[in-house]
């Protein structure tokens, strides 16, 4: 990425690396379950090409989960997912000497009901969370003391979603409600 902000420009390089491995266990016709493990390197380097203010947002990420999922298939109609995810997250701010290690459980569900052969319900909620690393997304832009990031802990979200959608020959409609809580 190469920008500008205010006059100061702006230069970040980022490697993206990501490793999954999971196992499929069908315990009958109705039920399956998935369990896996992942890991996830992440380095980004900035920096200020020009201006007088520095580019402090480089960072280290590393991230190493494991999960389960079952899906129920209770009838022709009716699916249940539940997932539980537990991971550790290691984030290590270079340039500002600043950083944090957490480990975090988040469980989730997903529920889709077909009441017909074109109306479909679904109903999901869980927890999520994730590391706001980038300055943009804490300064959105603006910058007084250079590009820096004041993150010390994950952001976490509660949510939960409905959507009934219709599918017809000719036309497809969704409508749905969604809530978020982020900390």
């Amino acid at each position: 990425m190469d920008s500008i902000y205010e006059g100061i420009t702006y230069k970040a390089d980022q490697d993206i690396y990501y490793a999954d491995a999971r196992a499929d266990y069908f315990l009958n016709d109705t039920n399956a379950l998935t369990f896996g493990v992942d890991l996830k390197d992440d380095t980004y380097r900035s920096e200020s090409t020009g201006g007088t203010l520095p580019a402090n947002d480089s960072y280290d990420l590393n991230t190493y989960g494991a999960y389960i999922r079952d899906i129920w298939t209770a009838s022709s109609k009716l699916e249940v997912s539940l997932a539980l995810r537990a991971d550790n997250v290691n984030v290590d701010f270079v340039d500002q000497d600043r950083h944090f290690n957490e480990t975090v459980v988040a469980p989730r569900l997903h529920i889709r009901y077909d009441h017909n052969f074109n109306w479909t319900s679904r109903f999901s909620a869980g927890q999520g969370y994730r590391v706001p690393l980038a300055f943009f997304e804490t300064d959105h832009g603006i910058v007084d003391d250079g590009f820096s990031v004041g993150v010390d802990q994950l952001e976490k979200s509660n949510s939960a979603q409905y959507s009934l959608a219709y599918n017809g020959a000719r036309t497809t409609f969704e409508t749905s409600y969604t809530w978020t809580a982020v900390e």
